[in-house]
């Protein structure tokens, strides 16, 4: 993934950033972090405490900026980080076509589990959930989309000081070792809610 923007918008509010293939097939737009959450890049960017609104485009990326910090100093850092996010996924996916997930019980008897997501379900209850278990703590499958896995975290793993590494060191990484469909995991949990957890 290259990425490129325009010096000539530097001292406009926003700022377009081209990407030389695309990353879904449809515009959306956010005007709170709230409205990214199942973004993957959405989500990182609003981690910034300046963004005010964020477009996300097939080749194109609009970010609107505050009033009180200058696009001289965010620009190439922001490409940079851009860049290394979509290095993860391979040329032929599109990790932003499906920007809210579909959230369902697997619980429920008439959710069907296709060909990619059964084995991604049986392997989270045959192979992460009881080494969880051991501090108190669960995993959730809830979708799957276009190589990314939505998961919820439980009980001692909800709130857990250790629950974004837990996450990304274990989880993620032993399920893009298992299923090579699999490019990137999604955490849906809202951490602040953890009642009990194991770590503090």
């Amino acid at each position: 993934m290259k990425v490129t923007f325009s010096k000539e918008q530097l001292k406009d509010k926003s700022l377009d950033f081209i990407l030389d293939q695309a990353i879904s097939q449809k515009t959306k737009t956010y005007k709170v972090s709230k409205d990214a959450q199942y973004s993957p890049l959405g989500s990182k960017i609003f981690g910034f405490p300046w963004v005010e609104e964020l477009t996300l485009e097939p080749q194109k990326i609009t970010i609107t900026r505050a009033d009180w910090v200058d696009w001289d100093m965010l620009a190439q850092p922001l490409v940079d980080m851009i860049e290394h996010h979509f290095s993860i996924y391979d040329e032929d996916v599109t990790p932003e076509e499906n920007q809210e997930p579909i959230v369902r019980e697997v619980e429920d008897e008439s959710m069907e589990l296709t060909a990619e997501t059964k084995p991604i379900y049986e392997f989270l209850e045959e192979n992460i959930n009881p080494q969880l278990a051991s501090h108190g703590g669960e995993v959730k499958f809830l979708d799957y989309q276009d190589g990314v896995v939505y998961l919820q975290m439980l009980g001692g793993c909800q709130g857990c000081g250790l629950a974004a590494q837990t996450m990304r060191d274990g989880i993620e990484v032993a399920l893009k070792n298992e299923f090579s469909y699999v490019v990137a995991v999604k955490d849906v949990t809202d951490h602040s809610e953890g009642s009990n957890p194991y770590y503090r």
